[in-house]
């Protein structure tokens, strides 16, 4: 059922009768007020929408409230049924983000959200009847400069195909307006140019587009994805905006050359200095690269020179929306770290006078200012109030409630995702239902309507005729789902690893070495690229680059540098024996536990009732692909006769609850009990929130049991538990009790089973030979691992984040009261809370109060683990409820704590801290649709040590989501593979490196797996295969500049085993970097004698005296006749080889040789088989 009843319902109300005409015709040059409460505020703004011919532009306090309105106007369009135009909105609201002090940069993403906007009005037709536009902004975002109208519209580019461009005047102009030259493109403002292509991600697109040239002639443009590289459609043609709020062009030079030259009389401060510093190339007029925090500079427009005239400004809570150009100033160029109030900063205002602005608007457009009144004191010409009747799950309320309204005469609507649900509950009090056809009117007085529709608040409508209630899920049950704004992805980076001089290298035949470059050697079989390792005693080894699969990068558990090995000595080969043989016994282990779950019974759930999926159709977001994948698999297993015991790995915040709450719910379907284990006490009573909060729509009875239960609570929950009357236990180590005991456990969820102890574990034990287990780890586990043990353990891995997840940004900074403030001061400003973390408990009151004195208007509790019970839980309650909005603890947060109104974090001295807590506490933020922002800071003037300096360089330099192999993920991954594998396992992780380990484990398993296939001992692996013949076979540098794409292919091209995956790297090449050389085509041809070669048992093909010998693990001369036959004059055979002459067409010559022997083969192992059949019979 679609929002028609509700948005007629909205536009029968009177009071805004007059506004609706004052819109309709256009009338301008005044300012109207209106009164609108909370829950109706979007919906009374999209009926004034739908009346008005102009643009319609709503002024909110901040980006946060504009982001929630985002998401709800286009959840009511979508939904409108009856709307006969297309509605654009505009997101104008992004703004500058948080300070970053000494780094003076701005986040780049913000303005091109702000060029995209401003790009989308400059292209609005306003002829267009058709079409209406809704313009979202801030109060601040009206007033700050931005780039000029006139620059946009003069410098937008537009290609289409079967144009003549001049390819490198166009490459300049792309730079001179934003974009950046790169290696790869990846991300909006990227541009890069291969031969007769262009790549480039123009800032107002979704996807980067591939300009393909013939000479001037653009022939072809297709859009690609920036994560593969590879297309995935083509089009006509592509408008490109410039990329830049601030291009150079429009940099007032001399403004900046009087700032410098009055600067340079007075005695600076260090961020005076700083600021100097970046102005330094402006001596020589040269261009600086990163001109936004200068945006004073700059002869800028602003936002309202970009719409057409007769707007309508809709200011939501005026009063709010006041602006204060001081702040914003503040905001740009804040105090220097230097605590010295002497150090001020006079740069231009990067904001137009608010007084000025508002007078402009004001003579061409229609003004309207929105304001919410209070509940107690309706004015009388208003029939809306906030709230409808709330009950919170109390579904007894609800029905008496329903049977008031319906005896008052009285009218309701309920809006909700559970339409059977709330039917079968009102039918089962004897109510009578009228369901609402599509199409039908307003509800009659006494009547109750149902729609299956998930509106985000209900409200109330008073008038003398009748009263009419909204209901929806918030007030039934306390929980709703929420209308989640869609977002263009954010691109994700490579995660090749980069390989850099000096670092530990593993070659698998030869051992650990150290990477010293790159080298290209022309020798008398043509030219080819060679990685050059350097081993112990300066030896140097020169690996072909088509041998790159044999190389991986040295990653190990965190201990000594491993040393480097000896060539020419049998060390490695027993090192790596030794390791073969530990990986080989642990695979044994694994398959014979994994086998042995397999006989074992247990109890067979039955498949998902309707109930369970409502339960996953309610989930406030929309699943990843792997957390659907995760639920799956695991339901799978717990319908089978066994016992399922799966791991889900996954990184912090990427949805594991959710996967073990649906796991859960599908469990107490069949009135079996859950135990939820948690390692602290704090976790567990934030999943007793999460699982109140998400199970409040279905009758389960769910409890927590920790150290914050008194005795009477465990008596009474024991008691409860004993006779089945709970179906959900959260709880601590008071979960292994004796005395704690179940009455029909059918499921037991473990989360973070590697901070458990022995003793714990071996209460787990006594559980899992007939109940189904389930263990959450938020360690993250290498794909490549995961991968490995399948087949010998059941895991999941949760790569993918949340749709909505951002990366937290990450600043690493010395300490200053100044910047504490600004930090605080920020989040608290957009209505949001932030952890403080000080590891020690000597001082952290001490700190809690110098806090305190510096913001005063903050609201600071602490926590620790020396609170008692009741007082910690008394002060996480006051946090989590927002009561507080300052929380200095220690790192007893950690783990599990998950308050998405928290999206700041302050962790002060962290080089004390080791790189896994670092990066679990950065992952307590940022788990909402906000941005996150972490803030790590040393004392000034602190000397680090080179391990503490390292850790905090890579907590910085590597933010992005599931940044899986980058280094500063690897610590974490080893660690994880060390919980699952053991510690005698990470030795030898340590001893050959991680990725050689995964192989042979890989390798072992495979081969444990596949005791019953028949083994066709003539089979080479294709990597042992050496192939030294006459071709240059090489990537060319200059067709694929960046060493880490190059290393790539040839590890990809190294592992290919068939000709279906050889064309797709080729038409993938193709299509990323342009025409082939021919160089790359005789890399595939080698790939494919050695595809050929290895299922022949081929040893080596090599160039020798004017011959091509192919050498064979085996004797050839048991059907040397018959190949004799078959080659003809193709080649000489003798007993374990054949000569081919190298002369013209020998490169045919030698594919039809080995494709005759391949031949031969077959038929001899055809006739073997027949022998064979007829003697067993």
């Amino acid at each position: 059922m679609r929002n028609n009843l509700v948005l007629e319902l909205i536009n029968s109300l009177p009071e805004f009768d007059r506004i609706k005409e004052i819109i309709s015709v256009g009338e301008t040059g005044n300012s109207e007020n209106i009164f609108v409460s909370d829950a109706t505020k979007s919906w009374i703004f999209y009926s004034l929408l739908q009346k008005s011919n102009n643009p319609l532009v709503l002024v909110v306090e901040d980006p946060s409230k504009a982001d929630n309105l985002f998401s709800e106007f286009e959840f009511i369009y979508n939904s409108d049924t009856s709307a006969s135009f297309s509605l654009k909105i505009i997101d104008l609201y992004s703004s500058w983000t948080y300070p970053k002090h000494n780094e003076l940069v701005w986040d780049i993403t913000e303005s091109f959200t702000r060029i995209r906007g401003l790009t989308q009005l400059l292209n609005y037709d306003q002829s267009d009847e058709s079409q209406k536009v809704l313009v979202i902004t801030t109060k601040d975002a009206l007033i700050r400069k931005t780039v000029k109208r006139e620059f946009l519209l003069d410098h937008t580019m537009y290609f289409s195909i079967n144009s003549e461009f001049n390819v490198l005047v166009n490459i300049e102009n792309l730079v001179s307006v934003g974009y950046k030259i790169c290696d790869t493109v990846r991300i909006p403002g990227d541009i890069s140019s291969r031969g007769g292509l262009i790549d480039i991600y123009p800032i107002n697109s979704e996807h980067p587009v591939r300009l393909d040239f013939l000479g001037n002639k653009l022939e072809n443009i297709r859009v690609f994805d920036p994560e593969t590289q590879l297309s995935i459609s083509t089009i006509n043609e592509v408008v490109i905006s410039p990329s830049s709020e601030y291009p150079s062009s429009l940099f007032n030079f001399e403004k900046a050359k009087q700032f410098i030259s009055e600067s340079e009389h007075y005695n600076l401060c260090n961020k005076h200095s700083r600021i100097i510093e970046n102005f330094l190339p402006i001596r020589e007029l040269l261009p600086i690269e990163n001109l936004e925090p200068f945006a004073g500079f700059f002869d800028s427009g602003m936002l309202i020179d970009y719409l057409p005239k007769n707007n309508i400004f809709l200011f939501d809570e005026f009063n709010e929306t006041q602006v204060d150009e001081s702040k914003i100033n503040y905001d740009v160029v804040s105090h220097s770290n230097d605590n010295d109030s002497k150090c001020k900063i006079d740069m231009p205002s990067p904001v137009m006078d608010w007084e000025e602005v508002y007078d402009k608007l004001l003579k061409k457009n229609l003004l309207i200012n929105s304001d919410s009144y209070p509940i107690e004191t309706v004015p009388d010409n208003s029939s809306i109030v906030n709230f409808s009747p709330t009950y919170l799950g109390q579904i007894d309320k609800f029905i008496e409630d329903i049977k008031a309204i319906k005896q008052r005469k009285e009218s309701v609507i309920i809006c909700s995702s559970f339409p059977d649900r709330i039917r079968d509950i009102l039918i089962s009090s004897d109510n009578e239902i009228n369901l609402y056809p599509e199409g039908d009117s307003l509800p009659e007085i006494g009547e109750v309507v149902i729609l299956q529709f998930p509106l985000r608040e209900g409200f109330s409508v008073y008038s003398r005729l009748k009263t009419t209630h909204i209901l929806t899920d918030k007030e039934i049950f306390g929980y709703s789902k929420k209308n989640v704004r869609k977002r263009t992805k954010s691109p994700k980076f490579s995660l090749s690893a980069d390989l850099t001089p000096n670092s530990l290298i593993v070659h698998s035949d030869h051992g650990i070495g150290r990477f010293v470059g790159v080298e290209i050697i022309d020798s008398n079989i043509g030219t080819r690229e060679y990685i050059s390792i350097e081993y112990a005693a300066g030896d140097r080894l020169y690996v072909p680059m088509d041998q790159a699969g044999k190389l991986s990068s040295y990653v190990a558990p965190k201990g000594s540098k491993p040393s480097l090995s000896r060539l020419g000595t049998q060390e490695w080969k027993r090192t790596k024996e030794r390791a073969a043989k530990a990986a080989k016994e642990i695979a044994q282990s694994l398959i014979k536990l994994y086998a042995s779950r397999q006989i074992l019974p247990g109890y067979q759930f039955s498949s998902d009732t309707v109930w369970q999926s409502e339960f996953e159709d309610a989930f406030m977001y929309t699943p990843t692909r792997d957390q659907k994948d995760a639920v799956d698999v695991i339901k799978y297993s717990m319908e089978s006769p066994h016992p399922m015991n799966y791991l889900v790995c996954g990184d912090v915040g990427y949805g594991k609850t959710e996967i073990a709450m649906r796991v859960a719910f599908k469990a107490v379907q069949d009135g079996k009990q859950v135990a939820l284990l948690c390692p602290t006490t704090l976790l567990a009573q934030q999943h007793f929130r999460t699982f109140m909060e998400r199970f409040n729509l279905f009758p389960l009875k769910i409890e927590v049991l920790s150290r914050f239960s008194n005795d009477i609570e465990q008596k009474r929950i024991q008691e409860q538990l004993a006779s089945g009357q709970i179906d959900i236990l959260i709880g601590t180590h008071k979960l292994l009790q004796r005395d704690t005991v179940f009455k029909d456990l059918g499921l037991v969820i473990v989360d973070d089973e590697q901070r458990f102890g022995v003793m714990h574990k071996e209460w787990l034990k006594r559980y899992h030979e007939n109940v189904d287990v389930l263990t959450l780890t938020a360690t993250p586990i290498p794909r490549t691992l995961s991968m490995a043990l399948t087949g010998a353990l059941d895991m999941v891995t949760v790569h993918t984040p949340p749709e909505d997840r951002q990366a937290v940004e990450t600043h690493v900074l010395e300490y200053s009261d100044d910047l504490i403030r600004e930090v605080i001061s920020k989040e608290l400003t957009r209505k949001g809370q932030v952890f403080f973390l000080h590891n020690r408990i000597s001082d952290i009151h001490s700190w809690a109060n110098h806090i305190k004195k510096i913001i005063p208007e903050s609201r600071v509790c602490v926590a620790h683990s020396r609170l008692d019970e009741k007082e910690l839980e008394r002060v996480m309650e006051q946090f989590i409820s927002g009561e507080k909005n300052v929380l200095i603890s220690t790192t007893i947060i950690e783990a599990g704590i998950d308050i998405p109104n928290a999206n700041t974090i302050i962790i002060n001295r962290p080089e004390l801290l080791g790189l896994a807590q670092l990066y679990q506490l950065r992952g307590r933020v940022g788990r909402g649709d906000r941005n996150g922002y972490a803030y790590l800071l040393v004392q000034i003037n602190k000397i680090l040590s080179e391990s503490a300096e390292k850790r905090l360089l890579a907590m910085k330099s590597y933010q992005e989501l599931g940044s899986g192999f980058r280094i500063a993920m690897k610590d974490l991954e080893i660690r994880g593979a060390g919980n699952i594998l053991g510690s005698e396992q990470s030795g030898h992780m340590h001893s050959i490196g991680f990725d050689l380990y995964t192989q042979l484990l890989q390798e072992s398993i495979d081969e444990l797996n596949d005791t019953d296939q028949p083994k066709d001992y003539h089979f080479v692996q294709i990597a042992d295969i050496k192939v030294t013949i006459s071709l240059d076979a090489h990537i060319p540098i200059d067709y694929i500049p960046e060493l880490s794409e190059r290393l790539m292919f040839y590890k990809r091209l190294s592992t290919l085993t068939d000709e279906e995956e050889i064309l797709i790297i080729q038409n993938e090449m193709s299509d990323r970097f342009g025409e082939l050389p021919q160089s790359i085509f005789n890399i595939f041809y080698v790939l494919r004698v050695k595809i050929m070669a290895s299922r022949i048992g081929v040893k080596s093909i090599v160039s020798e005296y004017g011959s091509i010998v192919i050498r064979f693990k085996y004797s050839i001369n048991s059907y040397g006749a018959i190949l004799e036959d078959s080659l003809g004059h193709l080649g000489v055979i003798r007993r374990n080889s054949i000569r081919v002459n190298e002369s013209i067409g020998w490169q045919q010559n030698l594919i039809d040789v080995l494709k005759t022997v391949l031949e031969t083969h077959q038929r001899a192992l055809n006739l073997l088989e027949i022998s064979e059949n007829e003697n067993n019979d």
